[in-house]
């Protein structure tokens, strides 16, 4: 699969920069960071990022409202009583085998974030051909220090995002379909001058 999706990469970066690195954690590793991720869910305790995701009033006046239709449709969603499952399987990480890591050394720029994306996509498209699924999710890379401790990932390098894999099941939170804006609302196609 990491051979599959690094042959796609080679592109994928702005002047051949390859800014990320990445942390696989399985196993022995993987058991012991949801551990922790559970005791931390527990006690309530506030996840952080190394890469600050920004208040929701930080984002433009069409981003909030796309994020309010977002909230609503969801929060009408999990109104089902089955959806305390979904919550439970958050704190477990989504009962995933495997999760990597992407990180970015420190000093990156708009950029690179830009390329980690990219790449971080391709890793999933890569996987989805060998019949395996992913999901993106902030709350997967909540705890750096978790990480750090496990992953030995050093300080002079950025979580920035983590990729859970595995195969979906029939949770219902994998029913739930995003609303997605129309097409005029974001592609503007010029094709004449006016």
């Amino acid at each position: 699969l990491l051979n599959h999706a690094a042959i796609k990469s080679f592109a994928q970066s702005l002047l051949y920069a390859l800014p990320w690195n990445l942390y696989i954690a399985s196993g022995e590793v993987l058991e012991q960071i949801r551990k922790e991720y559970i005791e931390k869910g527990d006690q309530k305790v506030k996840g952080y990022a190394d890469m600050k995701p920004g208040h929701r009033t930080d984002f433009s006046k069409q981003s909030q409202k796309n994020m309010e239709a977002q909230n609503d449709s969801f929060s009408k969603f999990t109104e089902d009583p089955k959806f305390e499952k979904f919550m439970n399987n958050v704190k477990h990480m989504y009962n995933a085998p495997v999760v990597i890591y992407i990180t970015l050394n420190k000093g990156y720029t708009p950029y690179n974030v830009y390329d980690i994306g990219g790449f971080g996509q391709l890793l999933m498209l890569a996987a989805k051909d060998y019949g395996i699924d992913s999901l993106v999710a902030y709350s997967l890379s909540t705890y750096p220090d978790v990480l750090r401790k496990y992953m030995k990932v050093p300080e002079d390098e950025d979580i920035v995002m983590g990729i859970a894999f595995g195969y979906e099941d029939d949770s219902i939170i994998n029913k739930f379909r995003s609303t997605r804006l129309p097409l005029e609302m974001f592609c503007h196609f010029k094709y004449k001058f006016e």
